[in-house]
C-alpha cells in the first residue's frame, strides 16, 4: 500500500490532470486488498482505490475504471457497516458512479445520479459541485442546448474548489459552446438534438413565473399567463410580443378570485383561425380577446348565482375550461374546481361544477346547457363537422349530443374511473375520428370503446366495438390517425410503473405497436403524419417519437434543465397542426419545432 504522504501527492496529480503519474504510482496498490481490520485501514484503502479509479476514468480508460468500481463500492459498504458512516466517501462513490455512467454511454443515469448528489447542496465539497456542473454543461452542449450549457458552465466557475484539471476542461468547453452557438443552423439539426428557441422574458428585468401556456394550431403564436395575472401573446418565430391581454382599465384576466393563487389560474385556448384567444377563469367566466389587438370582444358569465367562495381551503383553485369546435363555430365551457368541491360552500348550489355550456361564437348564444347529477366532467370533444359533442363524466356516463337539435344520440354508463382530481385530467380521452362520426373513449371495464354513429332521416344507428386492455390499465389520452384507421393511446399501468404508448388497428381492434414511456401519465398526443411523428406530453416532459414504430427521437426534459429530482409543474403545450411544442421554464418559454 502507499503511505499517506504518497496519497497526498497523488491527489495533487489528479487535481492537475497528471493521471498517467497517478496510474503508474497506484498500479500495484490498487490490486492489493485493503486492510479492513481498522477504520484507518478502510479509509486508506478507499482513498487509494478511488484515486486510481478517478485517474483511469479521466484518462479515457472507462472500462478499466468500471472493472474496479465493485471493489470500491464493497470497501465503502464495509467501512460504513463496521465502523462509522463517511458522508464524504459516499458522495465520492456516487460521483464516480455517475461519471462512469456518462463515460459508458448511460447519460440519463448520469444525470439522475448527479442531480441526486446536488440535492445535498453545501454538504458537498466545492470540488465535486464544480465537476458536476461541468458534466451538466457538457451533456447540454452535446444535446445542442447551448443556453443551459452556458449557464451551468458559469455555475461551475463560481465554485471556489474547482481543480486545475476541471478549470482547463471548462475553458475548452466554453470555446466549444461559443463556436457551436455561432455556427448553429436550426433547420439543419436532426430530431436527436435538444435545441430550442427561447422567448417570453418580461421587459425591464421584471420577474414573473408562468402559470399557463397555450399554442395556436400552427404553432406560430404562444399565449402565456404570468403570475401577475396578465396574458401576453408572443410570436414563436422571433420571440416578439404580439399583444398584451387585459380587460378594460388594465384589469388582469385572473382577478375573479380574491386569493393570490386563484388570481393566476385560467385556461387559455386559441380559436382555430387564431383570431381569438379565449381565457377561462373564475367560475364560468370566459373572455374572448382579439389576438392581434388584445382588445376584448366578448365577455361571458355563465354562473351568475355562484360567487367566488370563501371556503376552508378544500378547493385548490378555480378556472373555467374552454375549447373550440374545429371551425370555430362553437366553444364548450366547463367551470372546474381543483380538489374536492363538496365542502366548498355550505348550502350552495354546486351544480355549476357539473354543467357544460356550448356557446355559439357569433352572437354569444348558449345553444346547449346540461347539468349532470354528480361527478367530475373529465373530457369533451366536438366532431370534426361540428354536428356533435361528446362528454365523459369520470367514473360515470358518456353522452353525445346532436347540437342542432340539442338531443342526446348516444349514452353509456361506463366512462373510465380515475382518482385524479386535477385540471380536467382526462381532457384528451374522448376523440372523434377525422371526417366521421366514430367515437373512441376508455371505459371502466378496461376497454377502449369504439362507437360508430350513422344518421338517416333523423334516426341514428349505433354500432359498438371494443379494444380490450389489460386489467388495471387506465387510458390517459387517445387520438386518431388522419384516415381514422389507427388509434393511438397512452396508458397508465400503475402509479409506480412505466406507462405505455400503443398503436391500434381500429377495424380489427388489434395492437400494432407498443412502447414504454418513462412517466406513466401522458396528458396529450399529437400526430403529424407528414413527418412520421407522434408528439407526447407527459407532465412537463415532451417526447417526440416516430409514428410508424413509436421509436423515441427526442426527449425534452425540464428535469434535466433543473437537474433536480423534485416534482415539477412546468406548463407545456402542443400545436395541433404543426410539429411544435412549448415548455415554460424560469419565467421564459422554450419552443421546439
Amino acid at each position: 500500500m502507499v503511505n499517506r504522504n504518497e496519497l497526498e501527492q497523488i491527489k495533487k496529480w489528479n487535481r492537475t490532470g497528471e493521471f498517467h503519474r497517478s496510474i503508474q504510482a497506484l498500479q500495484e496498490a490498487a490490486a492489493i486488498p485493503a486492510d479492513i481490520r481498522s477504520e484507518a485501514g478502510c479509509q486508506e484503502g478507499f482513498d487509494t482505490l478511488y484515486l486510481y479509479v478517478e485517474a483511469q476514468l479521466h484518462s479515457g480508460h472507462a472500462e478499466e475504471a468500471e472493472a474496479h468500481y465493485p471493489a470500491l463500492q464493497s470497501l465503502l459498504y464495509t467501512w460504513n457497516g463496521i465502523y462509522s458512516h463517511s458522508y464524504t466517501a459516499n458522495y465520492q462513490l456516487n460521483f464516480i458512479r455517475s461519471a462512469l455512467d456518462y463515460a459508458l454511454g448511460s447519460k440519463l443515469s448520469a444525470v439522475r445520479g448527479f442531480a441526486r448528489l446536488m440535492e445535498y447542496g453545501a454538504q458537498l465539497d466545492a470540488q465535486l459541485r464544480a465537476a458536476i456542473y461541468y458534466y451538466f454543461s457538457l451533456m447540454d452542449y452535446e444535446d445542442y442546448n447551448v443556453v443551459d450549457a452556458g449557464e451551468k458552465l458559469h455555475l461551475a466557475r463560481r465554485e471556489e474548489g474547482c481543480t486545475p484539471f476541471i478549470a482547463k476542461r471548462l475553458d475548452e468547453l466554453e470555446q466549444w459552446i461559443a463556436v457551436r452557438e455561432a455556427r448553429m443552423e436550426w433547420e439543419q439539426l436532426d430530431r436527436s438534438s435538444s435545441t430550442f428557441q427561447q422567448f417570453g422574458e418580461l421587459a425591464g428585468g421584471q420577474e414573473s413565473g408562468i402559470c399557463e401556456l397555450a399554442l395556436n394550431a400552427e404553432g406560430s403564436l404562444a399565449a402565456v399567463l404570468y403570475e401577475d395575472g396578465i396574458v401576453r401573446v408572443w410570436h414563436t418565430a422571433d420571440g416578439q410580443l404580439q399583444a398584451v391581454i387585459n380587460r378594460e382599465k388594465g384589469e388582469a384576466v385572473g382577478e375573479h378570485s380574491e386569493s393570490k393563487a386563484g388570481a393566476a389560474r385560467a385556461a387559455l385556448c386559441f380559436s382555430p383561425d387564431s383570431s381569438l384567444l379565449a381565457v377561462g377563469s373564475g367560475i364560468g367566466v370566459v373572455d374572448l380577446f382579439h389576438v392581434h389587438s388584445g382588445e376584448l370582444e366578448q365577455h361571458w358569465e355563465l354562473c351568475t348565482d355562484m360567487q367566488s367562495p370563501h371556503g376552508d381551503g378544500h378547493v385548490q383553485s378555480l378556472y373555467t375550461h374552454v375549447s373550440f369546435s374545429s371551425n370555430g363555430r362553437y366553444a364548450v365551457v366547463i367551470p372546474v374546481a381543483e380538489g374536492d368541491v363538496a365542502p366548498y360552500a355550505d348550502g350552495a348550489d354546486m351544480s355549476c361544477f357539473h354543467t357544460i355550456y356550448v356557446i355559439e361564437i357569433n352572437g354569444g348564444r348558449c345553444v346547449l346547457q346540461h347539468a349532470f347529477r354528480e361527478g367530475r366532467i373529465g373530457a369533451v370533444a366536438f366532431s370534426e363537422d361540428e354536428r356533435m359533442l361528446a362528454v365523459g363524466v369520470i367514473g360515470q356516463e358518456v353522452a353525445v349530443w346532436e347540437l342542432k337539435s340539442g338531443s342526446i344520440v348516444y349514452f353509456d354508463h361506463d366512462f373510465v374511473t380515475v382518482q385524479d382530481h386535477g385540471r380536467m385530467a382526462l381532457a384528451n380521452t374522448i376523440a372523434f375520428a377525422h371526417g366521421s362520426s366514430m367515437l373512441a373513449y376508455p371505459a371502466s371495464d378496461h376497454t377502449i370503446k369504439l362507437i360508430s354513429m350513422s344518421e338517416w332521416g333523423g334516426v341514428y344507428t349505433i354500432q359498438r366495438r371494443a379494444i380490450v386492455l389489460e386489467e388495471g390499465v387506465t387510458v390517459s389520452a387517445i387520438t386518431f390517425s388522419e384516415d381514422g384507421g389507427t388509434l393511438i393511446s397512452a396508458e397508465d399501468h400503475s402509479r409506480w410503473k412505466q406507462g405505455l404508448l400503443s398503436i391500434w388497428d381500429v377495424e380489427r381492434a388489434q395492437q400494432l405497436h407498443t412502447a414504454a414511456i418513462e412517466r406513466s401519465v401522458a396528458s396529450k398526443l399529437a400526430i403529424h403524419e407528414q413527418n412520421d411523428e407522434l408528439w407526447v406530453l407527459t407532465g412537463p416532459v415532451l417526447e417526440i417519437r416516430r409514428l410508424s414504430t413509436l421509436e423515441q427521437l427526442k426527449r425534452l426534459d425540464p428535469y434535466r434543465w433543473h437537474n433536480s429530482t423534485a416534482i415539477l409543474q412546468n406548463s407545456s403545450a402542443l400545436a395541433d397542426d404543426r410539429s411544435a411544442g412549448a415548455i415554460a421554464f424560469n419565467g421564459k418559454v422554450r419552443f421546439f419545432s
